[in-house]
C-alpha cells in the first residue's frame, strides 16, 4: 500500500506539474492571438474611413443623358469627384467600394473587428453621408442583402459558439439622436422615458446612464429586438428620399467574457451607428424641427 502510495503521489504530481505548464501556454497563445491580431488592426489604423459609391437609381438610370456618375475610382484606395465647373477632387481612403460592390464585399474589411470587441476592445462603425446615399442600406441592408449590422450579430454568435471555456454575457441598447435629445428605442410599452445622460466609465468606455439594457442570447433574439427598434425611429419622406432616417442610430452590443482557464475577465462593446443626412435642410424640403 505504501509503494502503491508513493507512486499515485508522483504520477499525481507529474499530472499536476504537466496541467500548470498547459496552463502557462494556454494563457501565453492567448496573449499572443489577442496581440497579434489587435497589432494587425492598429497598422491599418485606429480610424479608418471608406468610401462606398451607390448605383444609379432606377429614376436616375432613365436619364443617362443628364445623369452621369460624378466620381472616378481609380484603385481600390482611391477616387476623383467630378464638381462645377470642371472641378476635380481626389481623395485617398482605407478602401474603396463601387456602385457594384456586394454586402458581404464590404462586411469582409470589417470582420476582424467583432474578434476584437470580444477580446475586450470598443469597436464603433458608422455610416456619414447625405440622404439617400445608401447609409442605411449599408449599416442595416434588406432582408435578402442584409448589411453590417446584421452580418455582425451572426459572426458574434459564430465566434462565441466555438468558445467553449468561456463564460459570456450579452447584453445590447438602442437609442436615436433626435433634435438634441435621446430617445430610448426598447423602451417598454407604457413605460415613462427617463432622463439618459452620457458618461465615460474609468475604462474608457462609453455608457447611457439610465438606458433599457436587453440581454441576448441568440441571433434570432436579436434580430427582433433590433427590428423592434429600427420600427420605432423617426423617419419621413424627404425631397431626396421617401422614408428618409431624421435621427442618429446607435445600436450597441456588450460583450463580458469570462475565461474559465485563466480567470480573466474582459468587457468589450460593438457599437453600430447611422447618421442622419449629412446635407443641408434645404436640400432635402425640411425644417430643422424635423
Amino acid at each position: 500500500m505504501k509503494d502503491q502510495l508513493v507512486e499515485l503521489t508522483s504520477a499525481y504530481q507529474e499530472i499536476s506539474t504537466g496541467y500548470q505548464s498547459v496552463t502557462v501556454k494556454y494563457k501565453d497563445e492567448q496573449k499572443t492571438r489577442k496581440r497579434v491580431l489587435n497589432e494587425l488592426e492598429d497598422i491599418k489604423g485606429k480610424v479608418r474611413v471608406y468610401a462606398r459609391i451607390r448605383p444609379f437609381t432606377k429614376k436616375e438610370a432613365t436619364d443617362a443623358l443628364k445623369n452621369k456618375m460624378c466620381v472616378t475610382i481609380h484603385d481600390e484606395f482611391s477616387l476623383t469627384v467630378s464638381g462645377k465647373a470642371g472641378r476635380e477632387k481626389s481623395f485617398n481612403f482605407d478602401s474603396v467600394f463601387g456602385p457594384d460592390s456586394t454586402q458581404d464585399q464590404v462586411f469582409e474589411d470589417t470582420r476582424r473587428l467583432i474578434q476584437s470587441a470580444i477580446d475586450g476592445y470598443n469597436v464603433c462603425i458608422f455610416a456619414y453621408g447625405q440622404t439617400g446615399s445608401g447609409k442605411t442600406f449599408t449599416v442595416q441592408g434588406t432582408e435578402e442583402k442584409p448589411g453590417i449590422t446584421p452580418r455582425s450579430i451572426v459572426e458574434l454568435f459564430g465566434i462565441l459558439s466555438r468558445m467553449n471555456d468561456y463564460e459570456i454575457k450579452l447584453s445590447c441598447t438602442m437609442v436615436e439622436l433626435y433634435l438634441n435629445q435621446l430617445n430610448d428605442l426598447l423602451l417598454p410599452k407604457g413605460a415613462e422615458p427617463v432622463p439618459l445622460d452620457i458618461k465615460e466609465t474609468p475604462s474608457g468606455m462609453i455608457e447611457i446612464v439610465g438606458v433599457t439594457e436587453r440581454e441576448i442570447m441568440s441571433v434570432s433574439e436579436t434580430d427582433k429586438i433590433f427590428d423592434m427598434g429600427m420600427n420605432r425611429r423617426k423617419t419621413r419622406a424627404t425631397a431626396m428620399n421617401d422614408t428618409s432616417s431624421r435621427s442618429h442610430l446607435i445600436f450597441a452590443i456588450k460583450i463580458d467574457v469570462y475565461n474559465v482557464n485563466t480567470k480573466q475577465k474582459t468587457l468589450g462593446k460593438i457599437s453600430f451607428v447611422d447618421l442622419a443626412g449629412s446635407e443641408k435642410s434645404a436640400k432635402t424640403g425640411t425644417t430643422k424641427e424635423g
